[in-house]
């Protein structure tokens, strides 16, 4: 199906959304169902549990058996209380990053509630309404950043959104806000787009499956091999029977845009080391770098060949999402 959608699909055990652009899959999101974990975007009141004199951070206790780690944790003590936001979910053994950097979302505005004062995105080229949309919300407690998407929006339904990103009061440590759910963070990090209903009439779930094998077969020919390990994500990229080196750049150059896109639905970050077909030097390093940066802008080839950057981890795998609980 032409187009771009988000498509949504429930079960007893999974919450899951995706982005489709013109059939192709391009994003997704799941929620478990029952799920307990610290998920991004969740904000709590968490005590201090154990300070980390070293780095100057600490690990917090977030309540129901659940603990986070706050790389920056200032000259907070132990037995201290501190309001924190999820910035990453738990992975394997290390807990959940915490920051005291509140930041609540909406795709047309954002709550900071540490930050006073209403700013709107400069990309609102109108002045007039720039200032319309930042009368909508003046007197509401702590700071807002009203989105570009917010143009045009009525100013009361603008104030009922800014409003229901507040806070509620503390009753104690605990949980204060859940994250947003899989469809809203699609429209957080991609814009707006119309739903759709069912997996089933975009063909996702093939596509979906084929995310769980190390192999990603590239448009026009050759594959990637995706092989997390503890310490990195190794990426081979092969031509097959292809020789010539126009035919192994060309390849490369599918691959280096195609890379983004599977480590995205992937759920994979961290150190990304990829190996090019035949070893390329020169000139098709340079174009290989080029098509990477429209994505995922590189750290540079390393003494082996290999081409080395780095992506925010953004918690769980595919895998391990997808993986029935025990």
């Amino acid at each position: 199906m032409k187009g771009r959608f988000f498509v949504t699909s429930e079960d007893a055990a999974l919450r899951r959304a995706a982005l489709v652009i013109d059939g192709r899959l391009e994003a997704l999101e799941i929620d478990r169902a029952g799920d307990t974990d610290a998920n991004p975007g969740a904000v709590y009141v968490a005590k201090v549990d154990e300070r980390v004199p070293a780095l100057g951070a600490a690990f917090l206790d977030l309540g129901g058996g659940l603990r986070g780690f706050l790389p920056d944790a200032g000259k907070a003590k132990a037995g201290d209380v501190l309001t924190v936001q999820v910035r990453r979910a738990a992975e394997g053994d290390k807990a959940a990053r915490l920051s005291t950097d509140l930041q609540i979302e909406h795709p047309l505005v954002i709550h900071t509630p540490g930050n006073a004062g209403i700013n709107a995105s400069k990309k609102i080229a109108d002045l007039g309404e720039r200032e319309r949309l930042k009368t909508a919300l003046a007197g509401l407690t702590g700071g807002y950043v009203i989105r570009t998407a917010a143009q045009g929006i009525d100013a009361e339904t603008l104030r009922e959104i800014a409003l229901s990103l507040a806070l509620p009061d503390s009753s104690g440590p605990g949980l204060l806000r859940a994250g947003p759910d899989a469809l809203t963070r699609l429209r957080l990090r991609h814009g707006a787009a119309p739903v759709e209903s069912g997996f089933d009439h975009f063909d996702l779930e093939s596509q979906i499956d084929a995310l769980l094998s190390p192999r990603a077969d590239l448009l026009g020919g050759g594959w990637l091999m995706i092989e997390p390990t503890a310490a990195l994500v190794a990426i081979d990229v092969n031509t097959g029977s292809v020789r010539s080196g126009s035919a192994q750049l060309r390849v490369n150059l599918t691959a280096a845009q195609e890379i983004a896109r599977q480590l995205r639905l992937r759920h994979l970050g961290g150190i990304i080391a990829i190996d090019f077909a035949g070893g390329p030097k020169g000139k098709a390093r340079k174009r290989i770098e080029a098509a990477m940066e429209q994505n995922l802008p590189p750290v540079g080839w390393g003494p082996a060949g290999l081409l080395e950057l780095r992506v925010r981890k953004p918690g769980r795998s595919l895998k391990e999402l997808l993986r029935t609980p025990s």
